[in-house]
């Protein structure tokens, strides 16, 4: 606001929002640059390690990478999965459906097939109806 005077507070805020937005948080985008460059530099090093035949410089290798790319470590933005509550949903259905299933799940196995082919009977025709000015 102080580079343009007369811009508001809130067109201020707007162009800094759909700046991020568009380019995304430099300092987000320095650290996963830094994080891309240590990446390869140890890839290389592994490299040099495969070719002298050095087992343990290319195990070490492998873990510094780890290290680097946060494998080992829990990921912050990763939801609280034990916090999630299941959904429960109540369907209903008409008491000839009901008893389909019931007679279907007798028979050791459900035949999917058949319960459509069933249900089709009682589904109603939908009519398509045409804009002629969409033509």
């Amino acid at each position: 606001m102080k580079r343009f005077p007369g811009l508001s507070r809130a067109t201020a805020y707007r162009d800094c929002a759909n700046a991020l937005s568009l380019f995304g948080d430099i300092a987000q985008s320095t650290k996963q640059g830094i994080k891309h460059l240590a990446t390869e530099i140890v890839k290389d090093a592994i490299g040099i390690a495969r070719i002298k035949n050095n087992e343990v410089a290319m195990i070490q290798g492998a873990k510094e990478m780890a290290s680097i790319n946060g494998v080992n470590t829990v990921d912050p933005d990763l939801p609280d999965f034990s916090k999630l509550e299941p959904n429960t949903y109540n369907i209903s259905l008409p008491q000839n459906v009901i008893s389909a299933l019931q007679s279907m799940i007798t028979g050791g196995h459900i035949n999917l097939g058949g319960l459509v082919n069933e249900m089709s009977k009682h589904a109603d025709e939908a009519e398509i109806i045409k804009d002629d000015e969409s033509d």
